[in-house]
């Protein structure tokens, strides 16, 4: 089960809301101000994060680096690595 935070909110709700901006973020980015043609599967990128998440985090197994924030980080970790991929 997802534990909650201190604000009573549930790991995985914050998990899903940060990689679901990222990936809505990383769609404006690419489409208006890089103005570059890009997959569906780059757009969503952020999202795999997400799955990752789900699958890693209710595996059983605790790690000491699973905790939201850490996933979150990555989901925008991975949508800045797709945008500076396009820039270059």
């Amino acid at each position: 089960m997802s534990s909650t935070t201190e604000s009573g909110v549930p790991d995985d709700v914050i998990v899903a809301a940060v990689a679901s901006g990222c990936t809505v973020g990383l769609h404006l980015v690419l489409s208006f101000l890089l103005d570059v043609e890009s997959s569906l599967f780059v757009r969503l990128a952020p999202l795999a994060v997400y799955f990752l998440y789900t699958f890693v985090h209710h595996g059983g197994r605790e790690f000491a680096l699973d905790t939201p924030r850490n996933w979150s980080l990555l989901a925008v970790g991975v949508s800045l690595v797709v945008v500076a991929a396009y820039l270059l």
